[in-house]
């Protein structure tokens, strides 16, 4: 019995080489298009702002590495069609699975392999390889107690 394997890509769409494409309006001109692309059965784009998530599935890593990798070939072809280019250097890729033993996975924008990482901050939300958002409400709980003792200190200087 296998589990399903994810392995989610976050494109950084912060840095295009291109500088008409700088404005939020054209952030979502250009994710409407690669929203409406043809991608692999396996794969799903997800948009917001200017962050793009790609998700892949499937039962093995080789797998899922293959559909990731193609479909990223695409969004490269496109990428390379309309005078963009992502920002490999703050892209990264990691493997969502349940398995305690993570396969190392290649996958690659623009010829460079992109960093596999365990946590990953998307739209405020740290997410995890185990989906168990430990760091996140790590981070939650730090900046409530750190917000906690300010409005101590303030209401204690009041009264």
């Amino acid at each position: 019995m296998f589990l399903t394997i994810y392995i989610c890509v976050f494109l950084s769409t912060h840095t295009y080489t291109h500088t008409t494409y700088k404005n939020t309006h054209t952030h979502t001109h250009i994710h409407i298009h690669l929203l409406n692309m043809k991608y692999s059965s396996h794969t799903k784009l997800i948009a917001f702002a200017d962050d793009l998530a790609i998700l892949t599935y499937g039962k093995m890593p080789s797998e899922v590495e293959a559909y990731a990798n193609s479909d990223l070939t695409t969004i490269e072809k496109w990428e390379w069609g309309n005078k963009l280019k992502f920002n490999e250097s703050k892209s990264k890729a990691m493997i969502i699975t349940r398995k305690r033993r993570r396969d190392k996975i290649n996958i690659f924008l623009n010829n460079r392999s992109l960093e596999q990482v365990d946590v990953m901050k998307y739209l405020g939300i740290h997410f995890d390889s185990r989906l168990l958002f430990y760091k996140h409400i790590e981070q939650v709980t730090e900046k409530s107690r750190a917000l906690t003792y300010k409005l101590n200190r303030t209401a204690k200087l009041h009264w």
